[in-house]
């Protein structure tokens, strides 16, 4: 159920020693939005008393530590009897899952649900939040165009496509404050055809900063076994 378990704690607290940053691994902040069957979520109030102990477990070593929230869209495992593989259009990113486009109440949703997400990890105790936008997960997935084919304010341009990074980034300012640390992940370069090139990602980076994004954590797509 996306909880941290003794075993997650125990990695962890190895992993803290002698670093001065954790940023602790892609947790979802809905349920369709994990990557494995037993990954982490911190899309309810009750998974972040656990949380809160991790957060302790690695300040005890002398690490900050910054949560990664994530949605992974149409790379999710799937659900039984509940919509997954959200997605900004129809291109197939995993065998076996069938891209759902999202609707705007959809994107509306997971606006908020980013927004509550950020929420519960400041509360859990942790010193920033890392939005993950890379790996061709679903925030991924808007601002490339290989994967982004919407004509709406979510898509037709490079504006469009970082529309809702642009809206999550704000929504978690502005629930957080300002002096409240947001990273950004984000592909530099994705070496597929058709994927993002630096000059896109150096616009993109340009937009986020303006929205008050702390920390750039620079990743890329090595080529095309990204499904």
């Amino acid at each position: 159920e996306g909880y941290v378990t003794k075993d997650v704690i125990t990695f962890y607290d190895q992993r803290s020693k002698d670093v001065g940053l954790v940023i602790v691994e892609a947790t979802a902040v809905q349920k369709s939005g994990r990557i494995v069957p037993h990954g982490l979520g911190l899309w309810e109030d009750g998974q972040i008393e656990k949380m809160a102990h991790l957060v302790q477990t690695i300040k005890k070593n002398g690490a900050c530590a910054v949560l990664q929230l994530n949605h992974s869209g149409p790379r999710c495992i799937p659900l039984e009897n509940e919509p997954f593989g959200f997605s900004p259009s129809t291109v197939v990113s995993k065998p076996g899952i069938k891209p759902l486009t999202m609707t705007r109440d959809h994107i509306d949703q997971l606006i908020l649900d980013f927004e509550k997400a950020s929420i519960r990890a400041a509360e859990a105790g942790f010193d920033g939040v890392e939005i993950h936008g890379a790996h061709l997960y679903l925030l991924s997935q808007f601002l490339s165009p290989l994967t982004n084919h919407r004509k709406d304010e979510y898509g037709s341009d490079l504006r469009g496509r970082a529309n809702l990074a642009i809206k999550i980034i704000k929504s978690v300012k502005q629930a957080l404050g300002n002096d409240y640390p947001v990273f950004f992940r984000l592909n530099a370069v994705e070496k597929i055809e058709g994927g993002l090139i630096l000059e896109d990602s150096l616009e993109i980076v340009k937009l986020i900063k303006k929205e008050g994004v702390d920390v750039l954590d620079i990743s890329l797509i090595a080529g095309g076994g990204w499904k």
